[in-house]
């Protein structure tokens, strides 16, 4: 299942890695985090942090298929977009789920991940996008920085195509000032594909663990709610530090 997604990890580009450490540079240490939950519709692997170069989506893997999660969810304020993409692919090689409320954020390159689901409902107003930002601490004359941001947009829309999303996405999100945020609505992801389900799917629909499988200890119990308009008790709490 994995092996086409092994295959790419393996031959991603220079370009890739470059525009990676541009968009992110000086931030060296992983900052994704995992928090299992379960409850209606099923059991959860929220993906939670800031997507940064150094993160390894073969963590996310490992913990998907350890503990049998039933949905992907974020609760991320973006980061380094090629990172996100990858983790995107990744959640598609999986064929995982993923789905998002507003009470949990899912913005900037958060977008590219959750579009990687096979299956995606997020209630209106929980996905929000900007404009991608170069960092400061890498300088570059405005030649490189126009060809950069150039090739990068070249593979955002490449990758959108192969999750079957409209560019509109891209599109919007290159409108609105990176300093500002945009929420998507209901008629936006419906129409540009970034929900293919018509609503949160309900804990019958949701996957159940294969006969024999060993329980798993999850994070603090909590529902999604099934009604996209309630979204009380949902997240959990955040662990302690």
């Amino acid at each position: 299942m994995l092996e086409g997604w092994v295959r790419m990890r393996k031959s991603v580009s220079l370009i890739s890695l470059l525009l990676a450490f541009v968009a992110m540079a000086g931030e060296g240490h992983a900052a994704i985090s995992y928090q299992r939950v379960d409850g209606a519709p099923g059991r959860g692997l929220v993906i939670k942090g800031v997507f940064e170069f150094s993160d390894d989506p073969t963590q996310l893997v490992d913990e998907y298929t350890q503990y049998q999660a039933d949905y992907i969810s974020f609760d991320s304020s973006g980061g380094n977009v090629v990172t996100a993409i990858m983790f995107g692919r990744a959640i598609r090689a999986l064929n995982a789920r993923t789905l998002q409320i507003r009470a949990m954020e899912c913005a900037s390159a958060c977008a590219f991940a959750f579009v990687g689901g096979v299956e995606r409902f997020a209630e209106p107003g929980s996905i929000g996008v900007h404009r991608i930002s170069l960092s400061d601490d890498v300088p570059m004359d405005n030649k490189l920085a126009v060809s950069t941001v150039q090739l990068m947009t070249g593979e955002i829309i490449g990758y959108l195509t192969d999750m079957g999303v409209s560019p509109n996405l891209l599109q919007l999100s290159l409108s609105i000032d990176s300093t500002d945020i945009r929420y998507l609505t209901a008629a936006e992801m419906r129409d540009w594909n970034i929900n293919t389900l018509e609503d949160m799917p309900s804990a019958q629909e949701s996957t159940p663990p294969p006969p024999g499988a060993a329980p798993q200890e999850s994070a603090t119990p909590a529902d999604m709610p099934s009604d996209p308009g309630a979204s009380e008790g949902w997240p959990p709490p955040n662990p302690a530090t």
